[in-house]
């Protein structure tokens, strides 16, 4: 079965590190869900995933801009030190 594929538009694309990413001070989320469903994923047991109509593979929300957003972003927090980010691209 093929993932529905939605499209929203985000205010911003970072988000502040905390919990298990004390080593980065952002993350990235370019999009959200996945198409691959592994069983073993602990996003699924996540709120974004619970909470919402499907299978967790059934579903992806893409975020649009997400480049440019990013570029906005580290420009203006330029000045206040640099960020380590990890990014996930499941």
């Amino acid at each position: 079965m093929k993932s529905k594929v939605f499209y929203k538009n985000p205010k911003t694309i970072l988000n502040k590190g905390t919990g298990f990413l004390s080593g980065y001070t952002h993350s990235l989320n370019p999009y959200t869900g996945c198409s691959f469903g592994c069983s073993y994923c602990y996003v699924r047991q996540m709120p974004v995933s619970l909470f919402r109509e499907g299978e967790w593979r059934d579903w992806i929300d893409v975020k649009n801009g997400a480049a440019t957003l990013l570029g906005k972003e580290l420009h203006r927090s330029k000045a206040k030190g640099n960020k380590r980010i990890k990014a996930y691209l499941c």
